[in-house]
């Protein structure tokens, strides 16, 4: 009887939110449509494009940054009023939250402190979640003492002291360079502990945070979602309201790539000439052919970037894992070699090849991959004499594949957040050799030296080893693409869009001023 009304109840309490945002005039509204899995755009591995798009909009930065990457805490979106090293001892950096940050929900409010941001940086060493800003922050003394899983106590990590309401420290096990730069990241916003389950990740409710918008309501099956400006807001032509949705079908405003085949005169196409990320083979080295290194060396020696790149504006041949725009590439040329790939896949063992093979493929959808650069890619696949077949993101993956395509989105200029994906705790959990000297060699050096030259130099052989030993085969660098309504989105909306894997959703023009 009890489970019937607590049922009666959220039905009831669900049509009201979502008869309320039924009368929302279609003008108030922007509807972004990024993704096609019906997935939340707060939840954990969805295309970094719509989480970060999200947790900008709804949780803000801890620091924005400008197009030159350098810090920006004028801007609204910081919640940082500074960061820097202290003077007297560079390991440490000095902090301070901006005052008057409220947490906000649609029916309560909270003022952010020093210790939220405190738990914001803590809480990657205490879930048993794979983080990767788990690496990008493992520079942060004591870190490395804490059991994940382990519920989360303040006293556990000193080395982010708390001074008072604004202010903190952190300590570093080594100075670093680039260690504020990997705050200004939407994978290490500002949230509060009390929003969240156990594992510091899943939200009760939905995100909650100290950014722009809000979020007035979430379907759970669908991934659609509403956001709702903030009162006085200083984003006075901002869109009142933003939906995301993610379905195959083509309603929406605007939208990510080139996925729906939007051949209507109204939809107009810009390309944001900045690297997002990396595409690439990844291979499943619990399989047996995907820790096979003669299959790895094939697949990679049977490849033509240019072949797969021609043609198509929005992407561009890559060799390496670190996007074109990011600092520390080797700068490395990969050639299509057919004779030796087939001297490669000769050494394989037969029974491992008679079957057709399938390949995952995450991010994309059918109308993608029937695009030129997937057809002949599975062409010169082919030429090796093996039968595959490319398996969609849908919830019909073959977990036992040897092969993946996806892309690291790498969104800024620190190179060891895209090396982590190949050491333990990545996020792609058989993406990588489990006991590869060179890799963690590399990327301690890189981690832990505090000279530039040195940082790049370990930079430069780890990608340069990643390719040409074939631990993962990258294919090409993708531009942000866009399609959007021209009747109701205005054009100047991109112009102010840093491209790559950022999209304000504040900086929306409307076709005619409202």
């Amino acid at each position: 009887m009890n489970k019937i009304f607590i049922l009666i109840v959220v039905q009831f309490f669900h049509s009201i939110v979502f008869a309320n945002i039924s009368k929302i005039a279609n003008e108030d509204m922007v509807t972004l449509h990024f993704t096609s899995d019906n997935r939340l755009p707060y939840k954990i591995g969805v295309p970094f494009i719509s989480y970060g798009t999200f947790t900008e909009a709804v949780q803000g930065l801890l620091i924005e940054s400008t197009d030159s990457n350098l810090p920006d805490f004028q801007d609204s979106l910081s919640s940082l009023e500074y960061a820097e090293p202290n003077k007297s001892d560079p390991s440490i950096i000095n902090l301070k939250l901006k005052k008057n940050l409220y947490f906000i929900d649609e029916d309560s409010s909270w003022e952010a402190t020093a210790d939220d941001v405190k738990f914001s940086l803590a809480r990657y060493f205490f879930t048993n979640l794979d983080i990767n800003a788990k690496h990008s922050l493992s520079n942060i003394e004591g870190t490395e003492n804490i059991k994940p899983g382990t519920p989360y106590d303040p006293e556990l990590i000193k080395a982010i002291s708390v001074i008072n309401k604004y202010e903190l420290t952190i300590k570093l096990k080594k100075i670093d360079i680039h260690f504020i730069e990997k705050l200004t990241h939407a994978g290490t916003p500002l949230v509060s502990i009390k929003t969240l389950k156990d594992n510091y990740f899943s939200w009760k409710k939905w995100p909650i945070g100290v950014g722009p918008y809000y979020v007035l309501s979430s379907n759970y099956e669908t991934g659609e979602t509403i956001i709702k400006k903030r009162e006085n807001s200083k984003y006075d032509s901002a869109p009142k309201f933003v939906r995301f949705i993610s379905s195959n079908n083509s309603e929406g405003d605007i939208f990510w790539k080139d996925m729906w085949n939007l051949n209507h005169e109204i939809y107009k196409k810009e390309v944001i000439n900045v690297s997002y990320g990396t595409l690439g083979i990844f291979f499943n080295y619990d399989s047996e052919l995907g820790k096979n290194e003669n299959f790895r060396k094939a697949i990679s020696l049977s490849i033509n970037r240019d072949e797969l790149v021609n043609n198509i504006n929005y992407i561009v041949k890559n060799s390496e894992m670190i996007p074109i725009s990011i600092w520390g590439r080797a700068n490395i040329d990969l050639k299509q070699n057919i004779n030796l790939a087939k001297f490669y896949i000769n050494k394989v063992p037969k029974y491992l090849l008679k079957d057709t093979i399938d390949i995952n493929t995450f991010g994309q959808n059918t109308d993608a991959l029937s695009k030129s650069n997937f057809v002949n890619l599975k062409k010169q696949l082919e030429i090796l004499g093996i039968k595959t077949r490319f398996i969609l993101d849908d919830g019909k993956l073959n977990l036992n594949s040897p092969m993946h395509i996806v892309g690291i989105q790498a969104s800024h200029k620190d190179p060891s957040y895209v090396f982590s994906y190949f050491r333990k705790g990545s996020f792609y959990k058989n993406s990588y050799p489990k006991n590869d000297e060179n890799i963690e060699d590399y990327f301690n050096k890189i981690i832990l030296s505090n000279d530039p030259k040195e940082k790049l130099k370990y930079s430069k052989l780890l990608s340069t080893y990643l390719s040409e030993s074939a631990i993962v085969v990258p294919l090409w660098d993708l531009y942000s693409v866009y399609f959007y309504n021209s009747n109701k989105i205005d054009s100047s909306t991109f112009i102010a869009q840093p491209g790559g894997m950022r999209f304000k959703v504040w900086e929306i023009k409307y076709k005619i001023n409202k």
